[in-house]
């Protein structure tokens, strides 16, 4: 189950009569542990192990043979990314 503080939405789809390009965007938000270890010793490189650090990121999701697959993460999403993200539809007519 998703972590209250975590946040997903739907940002932006394009719906084109070739569903092979159908792409959709999700934005999502929370907070994790983070933090990388030293596989032989055991020892800390990065991060902290108790604190949680903020993120927000843009999943982009393209149509695969059977289901949707993820095609890209962008770990540095902000505002001027996540509006510029347009919806599009060959299905509805554009003015409609």
């Amino acid at each position: 189950a998703p972590d209250k503080g975590q946040q997903e939405k739907i940002i932006g789809v394009k719906d084109f009569r070739d569903d092979s390009k159908d792409r959709f965007w999700v934005h999502i938000e929370g907070s994790m542990i983070d933090y990388i270890v030293d596989d032989e010793t055991g020892s800390l490189l990065s991060g902290d192990t108790s604190k949680p650090e903020s993120f927000s990121e843009i999943w982009s999701f393209i149509r695969g043979e059977k289901d949707w697959v993820l095609d890209e993460i962008n770990q540095k999403a902000g505002i001027m990314e996540i509006e510029n993200i347009e919806c599009f539809s060959e299905e509805v007519k554009q003015g409609d």
